[in-house]
């Protein structure tokens, strides 16, 4: 049988081309764009079916509810629904639209094949997917975010920075240093952030270059090129740039990356001790083998337990490989280069809080709660107790949730399992680090529910995605030596390319419009506060600023010091009467103001005319367990 016939009945047989390839043109014509009108008709449905249930931008809810029931632990009926509707509407959208695709563009792997096969313009597409990732991630926190903050975290970072460029680690806790406790700050006789310092000084250079959100877009960018490096080393130039595709396009990166959030600095570090890594064990370098100390100790003062536990498993492959090798001299340069690395993290414990054990989170909790330790069982932080169970279910929610916020579609983990087909050292080391990695969330007390997806699962990005280009690689190869024709690999570009699409129309769009609202409902206090523009003020607040049904986990009172002479005095407020004894003693010459929420509005009256049970009932209070919270 002629070549010609065979591939031509291949060609009838495969299910790429389901429609057929017979008939004028203006047949395809119609098939292509009968095709997508359908994708538009489950994209419009999935509109249609939100504005049913009165919008998926307020699907999640924060902080505890009247009965005491803390919502962090809870996925939303209403959230719940999203990802349902991500999986009815999106997938068959994303089908229809890549059969158009297929019959609208004229094979397009041979089109990119060729144009990237010119070295020049394959350094080209990686140079426009870093830049790119510099200017969305950048463009996102100036004109989505708008310097609003969705949690206090981000506050208490940008605080620290603020005390480092006076050339501080810690200030002095001011004289009636109750007044001035806030969420995760240390007060301690010591006024500090509950976190490692790292991350702060990278975002005091943003301050220095005149925003601090250019540290996170530089991070970002940087983390691309270096995982596009990285697969470059391990398989080849072609998967290493699909790898800084793949992390380009997700918006779980991306819109983390948009925050002050210190998981991208964490995740730059991280790439740059496993490219270190992958140095040294290709040259045996004495320089790679003391910066992968350097790289892996700076990741650990951003994000200790996380950055140690996703590393380990290479770390320990590493010295057995030099070992095997007799590379001695490189051993112990990466042996001791590592533990000065890590082990300058409990220096800096013993000159800032008087142990080497006690981390900055210890000093801001113990005495306030029964926990003594973020990880384990029992009783831990806002009266949680922790529990195998809880623990166990907390990364099933999590995970449910990164498979749709790693690429916007139900399609997230997908390729993942092609690596199933075989497993060697390279897809072992990976795995090992994501279980050493859920290891660690399953002792974690706190679950870490978010807008912008599971953030403490963040840095788990970087070896999931390595498992998906090495999975790809090998369906690739898979189907080159079982399919002689290109028509699987057009077929995946176009799924690639109406992927995208869908993802933006049906879950970036929508992430975008959560945010926003969350941020309005996040920033309403401030922003009642510059509305009326007050001279000179001094505002109280409670520790919470609105302790029950709480709006975003921006939940807490904005930290304040007297050595911020520039800014707005946010004091917690402890009674009225106790609140102008500090006036008459602090800010004579100012007026007091409170502001609080009353039936769910945000008032801001003056002191004088306050009264303590204008805001919240104190019976309430003792119910919530919440009013040792508040008052101190």
């Amino acid at each position: 049988m002629p070549l010609y016939l065979s591939e031509k009945r291949m060609n009838n047989r495969s299910i790429i081309n389901l429609f057929g390839d017979r008939g004028s043109r203006k047949y395809q014509y119609f098939v292509s764009s009968a095709l997508i009108l359908w994708s538009i008709s489950f994209v419009a449905g999935f509109y249609l079916f939100s504005t049913l249930i009165e919008n998926f931008t307020s699907m999640h809810r924060y902080g505890h509810s009247i009965e005491g029931q803390n919502y962090v632990y809870l996925m939303t009926k209403r959230e719940i629904l999203f990802y349902v509707c991500q999986i009815i509407f999106g997938i068959p959208a994303i089908i229809s639209l890549s059969f158009a695709f297929l019959k609208i563009l004229k094979n397009p792997y041979l089109y990119i094949l060729r144009y990237l096969r010119n070295r020049k313009k394959f350094n080209r597409c990686i140079l426009i997917i870093i830049l790119l990732t510099f200017i969305i991630v950048l463009s996102i926190s100036h004109f989505v975010y708008k310097n609003r903050y969705l949690f206090d975290d981000e506050i208490v970072y940008l605080t620290q920075a603020k005390i480092m460029k006076s050339g501080k680690l810690f200030l002095s806790s001011p004289e009636d240093s109750e007044y001035y406790s806030s969420v995760f700050m240390v007060n301690n006789g010591k006024w500090f952030g509950q976190y490692p310092f790292g991350y702060s000084l990278f975002l005091l250079a943003g301050l220095l270059l005149g925003t601090p959100y250019i540290t996170n877009a530089i991070a970002a960018a940087i983390s691309v090129f270096l995982l596009f490096r990285i697969m470059t080393i391990i398989v080849n130039k072609w998967i290493g740039l699909l790898s800084a595709i793949l992390l380009f396009i997700s918006p779980f990166f991306i819109m983390t990356s948009s925050l002050l959030l210190s998981h991208t600095t964490t995740i730059l570090f991280l790439l740059l001790a496993i490219y270190a890594d992958l140095k040294v064990l290709k040259h045996d370098s004495l320089t790679w083998s003391f910066l992968f100390g350097i790289f892996w100790g700076i990741s650990f003062h951003i994000r200790g337990p996380v950055s140690m536990l996703l590393i380990l498993p290479l770390f320990i492959y590493t010295l057995v490989a030099l070992i095997k090798k007799g590379s001695y001299r490189i051993f112990l340069c990466l042996f001791i280069s590592s533990i000065i690395g890590t082990g300058s993290y409990f220096l800096l414990n013993y000159i800032v809080n008087d142990s080497p054990f006690i981390t900055n989170y210890h000093a801001a909790w113990l005495g306030k709660t029964e926990a003594t330790n973020p990880f384990g069982f029992g009783k831990k932080a806002w009266g949680m107790e922790h529990t195998p169970y809880k623990g166990f279910v907390a990364i099933l929610k999590n995970m449910f949730r990164f498979n749709f916020w790693l690429y916007g579609s139900a399609f997230g983990f997908a390729p993942v399992l092609f690596i199933m087909r075989s497993i060697d050292k390279k897809t072992a080391l990976l795995i090992l680090s994501i279980v050493a990695f859920f290891i660690c969330m399953f002792f974690y007390f706190w679950p870490g529910a978010s807008d912008t997806g599971p953030v403490l699962y963040m840095e788990c990005i970087i070896p999931i995605i390595m498992l998906m280009s090495l999975g790809l690689h090998k369906f690739w190869k898979y189907l080159k030596n079982k399919i002689s024709r290109s028509e699987w690999k057009n077929f995946l570009i176009s799924f690639f390319l109406a992927h995208l699409i869908v993802a933006f129309t049906m879950f970036w769009i929508f992430s975008f419009m959560k945010i926003e609202n969350t941020l309005i409902k996040s920033d309403e206090p401030y922003s009642l506060i510059r509305k009326i523009n007050l001279e000179n003020p001094v505002i109280f607040m409670y520790y919470y600023v609105k302790p029950v049904e709480q709006k975003s986990w921006r939940a807490g009172k904005p930290p304040f010091h007297p050595f911020f002479k520039n800014d707005t005095p946010y004091i917690l407020n402890l009674g009225k009467e106790k609140s102008k004894k500090f006036m008459t003693k602090n800010y004579p010459d100012r007026t007091a103001w409170v502001f609080f929420y009353k039936d769910e509005k945000p008032q801001l009256i003056k002191l004088d005319e306050f009264g303590d049970m204008m805001a919240i009932p104190s019976a309430l209070l003792k119910k919530l367990h919440t009013d040792r919270l508040i008052y101190k």
